[in-house]
């Protein structure tokens, strides 16, 4: 396992588990950065970057893509605002940034798998019953990143 990627399962669980601890398990990842106080909300961006930035060093194209598009996540946190079109980054930066890493695996090393189970994961949330299904869909769908990188 490289140092980087070792950095971002840190920080991942880090983050999540001190959010679920404060405010329980909320609609998505994102959500955090309204429920923590304002002299908190840089958590959610230092977070993001902490993510991305070591995907910009992953050594092909596709990683920094996501890298880069996990960035803008952080940076453009405010997602339920329309000023300067900040949701639309948001989500955009989010969905680039889980699909370029995705193909990335796929491409780079071989793995499909991952994108497969993350796929067929992504339906099965979306049809149950289960709350805060992005919050589900965010975590898994690292955890199974993290799965395609060390297989």
């Amino acid at each position: 396992m490289t140092t980087l990627l070792l950095f971002q399962i840190v920080t991942f669980l880090l983050y999540t588990f001190f959010i679920v601890y404060r405010y329980g398990f909320l609609e998505s990842i994102s959500e955090s950065w309204y429920q923590l106080p304002l002299n908190q909300k840089f958590l959610f961006t230092l977070f993001t970057w902490c993510m991305g930035i070591p995907l910009l060093f992953y050594g092909h194209v596709l990683f920094f893509i996501a890298g880069a598009a996990l960035c803008f996540v952080g940076t453009a946190a405010r997602f339920k605002t329309t000023i300067a079109n900040t949701k639309q980054i948001h989500f955009a930066g989010a969905t680039i940034g889980f699909l370029a890493a995705y193909l990335g695996l796929g491409i780079v090393h071989g793995q499909w798998f991952p994108l497969l189970l993350f796929s067929l994961y992504t339906l099965l949330v979306t049809v149950s019953t289960i709350p805060n299904k992005l919050w589900w869909v965010e975590v898994i769908g690292f955890g199974i990143l993290v799965y395609g990188f060390l297989i």
